[in-house]
């Protein structure tokens, strides 16, 4: 073959190559773009799923997280775009919503605790007012003996008592004391005070179940924790029955200490009060936010008691449809009482263990409430001067003259008295009690 040929040959198959060359390149080239296209789109469209999630975040799940915060059966929405699910993007908005929900947290508790500051000092201040409040009427109660006086400062000293009572109960659930001590106290002497704190307490019907040669009480210490606790149930069984029917209190001795049972017929716990009573009963903090409205103030109360005794409150239901409340109280809260020191006469009779007949269905709906409108089961008091004697008590008559009149009121001054000796105002300092 001649040069020439040869070099036609040649280059032939060197423009072929080129041209070949060049196809791919120009091919390389626009797959390159193409791919740095698409990476750009998905980009884009990355960043813009981050941005709707953002704004997801700060409009639909910030503000239901504050929503959980004040009611925590709604949930928290959860993440717009399932596919962020697992990614870095899920992580940050977690650890936003946790920033925010401890911020807010720290917050309430902080206002809370200024709040609570604010009402304990007025609750002490209020309950100093009451006691002071108390000295007078009993001052009257010395000074003046006629019979409508005497009744009338009776109702007053009643309802001073009410209004003590709420206060203590607002001041103990801001973490005050209960701000009185006592000597050691009959149990069925502190039922019998708990039951004269509240409103319709005439309704009440306590039964002793105690043997009678079981002379034991309470503390110091905790009588006035254990009367307190005792008022808020028995109120809450006032409150939560009808008008029309009693609602019968039983103390027994227990292998654990002793036990007050409270039943009455009312309309029973609804779900949420029974987890409103199961968290007042937790332990855990209560926020004054979370104590509803209107606020009862109760229950917690309560709570905070059972946590620095060794007390446990339960609930569960009566025999007659409504609620039973027992509040269980410990060894180590017992003491023997002396035997010359015996039980005040308004304080139910122990009944030797028996179960009385006055606890049957049949006389919880007979609708009489239970006696007339005094300190509870203060009917006692009548025939005292007959105790010991024998001598069964005198038949009642239809009408009294003065001088009878007046003497009821002034034994029912002499036992008010003998009752308020057994207690004195403590300084109102935190852990004075506990």
């Amino acid at each position: 073959m001649l040069i020439p040929d040869v070099l036609a040959v040649f280059a032939a198959a060197g423009a072929v190559s080129a041209t070949s060359a060049g196809s791919w390149l120009v091919m390389s080239a626009r797959r390159r773009a193409r791919r740095a296209v698409d990476a750009r789109t998905a980009y884009e469209l990355h960043v813009q799923a981050v941005r709707e999630e953002t704004r997801h975040l700060v409009t639909v799940r910030l503000p239901g997280l504050i929503t959980h915060l004040v009611h925590p059966h709604v949930p928290v929405p959860p993440l717009a775009d399932a596919g962020l699910r697992g990614t870095e993007v899920e992580g940050w908005h977690r650890q936003v919503l946790d920033l925010v929900a401890s911020a807010v947290r720290e917050e309430r508790i902080r206002v809370d605790l200024a709040a609570q500051s604010v009402v304990r000092w007025t609750a002490q201040s209020a309950r100093s007012s009451s006691i002071r409040m108390q000295e007078l009427l009993q001052g009257m109660q010395d000074r003046f003996h006629q019979a409508g006086v005497q009744e009338f400062v009776l109702a007053l000293d009643r309802q001073n008592e009410f209004t003590r009572r709420r206060w203590q109960a607002a001041g103990i659930v801001c973490g005050d004391t209960p701000g009185l001590t006592r000597q050691d106290t009959h149990l069925s002497d502190i039922v019998t005070a708990a039951q004269s704190r509240i409103e319709g307490f005439e309704r009440i019907e306590t039964v002793n179940c105690l043997a009678e040669d079981r002379n034991f009480g309470i503390t110091g210490a905790a009588a006035e924790p254990v009367a307190i606790v005792l008022a808020e149930l028995h109120a809450n069984a006032v409150f939560y029955s009808s008008g029309t029917i009693a609602v019968h209190t039983e103390i027994h001795e227990t292998s654990s200490g002793a036990a007050v049972i409270i039943d009455d017929a009312g309309v029973g716990l609804h779900e949420d009060d029974l987890e409103f009573a199961e968290r007042m009963l937790s332990g855990r903090r209560v926020l004054l936010t979370e104590l509803g409205d209107p606020v009862r103030l109760g229950l917690a109360a309560v709570g905070r008691l059972i946590q620095d005794y060794p007390l446990r409150v339960t609930f569960g239901r009566s025999q007659y449809g409504g609620v039973r409340a027992v509040l269980d109280i410990g060894k180590e809260l017992l003491v023997a009482m002396a035997p010359a020191v015996r039980p005040s006469v308004i304080s139910p009779i122990p009944v030797g263990g028996r179960q009385p007949s006055a606890l049957t269905p049949e006389a919880v709906t007979g609708g009489a409430p239970a006696g007339p409108k005094s300190l509870p089961r203060r009917r006692r008091q009548q025939p005292d001067h007959t105790a010991g004697s024998g001598l069964a008590p005198e038949p009642a008559v239809a009408a009294r003259d003065a001088e009878q009149t007046r003497g009821l009121y002034t034994s029912l001054q002499r036992g008010t008295i003998r009752g308020r000796s057994d207690s004195v105002p403590a300084e109102t300092e935190e852990g004075t009690v506990r």
